[in-house]
Order: structure tokens, then sequence, then C-alpha cells
């Protein structure tokens, strides 16, 4: 059974040789309308989040230094300030412990990136 009968598309090379041995797979309209729908999405997406920033920076300019904000007499908003992070400096181990950060290395495994073009 080849890819074409098993998914209703045509199998193509790889164009310029960048993407892996599977080759390409010309899209049909369902596809199509798919990869459309998740760009109008990433848009969408994006001016949501725009004005989430806008109106976040109303309420954090209105709170100034202030932990809470209250809407009629209840606490609607809180603004804690948080204890610093500890992360653990995997770079800096590697060049003190260069044996040791090799020996506890391992490799993961495989995957694939799903990037709209």
């Amino acid at each position: 059974m080849n890819d074409q009968s098993r998914n209703g598309v045509q199998e193509e090379p790889s164009p310029g040789g960048r993407h892996s041995v599977a080759g390409a797979v010309r899209a049909p309209p369902r596809v199509v309308a798919a990869v459309e729908g998740l760009k109008a999405l990433r848009v969408e997406r994006e001016i949501l989040e725009a004005e989430e920033e806008r109106l976040r920076g109303i309420v954090q300019t209105c709170m100034g230094q202030r932990e809470s904000l209250l809407i009629d007499n209840r606490v609607a908003v809180t603004w804690m300030v948080s204890r610093p992070a500890r992360r653990f400096d995997g770079e800096a181990f590697r060049v003190a412990h260069a044996d040791l950060y090799r020996k506890f290395c391992k490799t993961g495994p495989v995957s694939r990136r799903f990037l709209l073009k």
C-alpha cells in the first residue's frame, strides 16, 4: 500500500534537500483550508495578546506598587512580588565538571517541529 492510497495525497520529493527523506506531499483542499485557518488563528491570537498586554498595563499602572486592586470592596486583582527563582546553571557546571557532566548527559528522543510558513 503506497502513501497515496493510504491518505489520498501525492508524495513529492523534498525541495532543495532541506527536509527529511519522507519528502513532501501536496495538500488536498481540506488541508489547505486547515493551514489557512491556523494562519488566521495565529493573527487573531497576536491581536488578542496585544490587547491583553494593553489592558494589563492600564491595571498595573493603576496599582503602582500596591499588591491588590479592589472592585466593589472585593479583591479583583493581585500583583505580588515573587521569590527569586533558583535555577541550575548547566553551562557553568559543564565548564567546571566536564567529565561528570558528560557522565550524566543523555540523548533525548527525536522530535519534529511543526512550523507554519
